[in-house]
């Protein structure tokens, strides 16, 4: 993860989103989702999201699924 405090992006946000993310990657196998927190005034709240992804092992497919709804809503 890298956050906001000591990035280029620093000066471009008030002090106190420092620490807030600007890059993360999860990664699992070959497979990586990336993302970030909002910078201030582009921050809208979430309507939904969608995430695909193509795996042909079934259980594999399931036991990602678990992990990234665990404490979530679906």
């Amino acid at each position: 993860m890298m956050t906001f405090a000591g990035s280029p992006a620093e000066v471009e946000v008030p002090p106190e989103f420092g620490p807030k993310i600007m890059h993360t990657q999860l990664t699992f196998g070959d497979w990586a989702i990336m993302g970030s927190d909002c910078p201030p005034g582009q921050y809208q709240v979430p309507q939904g999201i969608s995430v695909s992804l193509q795996i042909s092992d079934p259980g594999k497919a399931e036991h990602i699924f678990a992990a990234l709804a665990e404490g979530g809503s679906i």
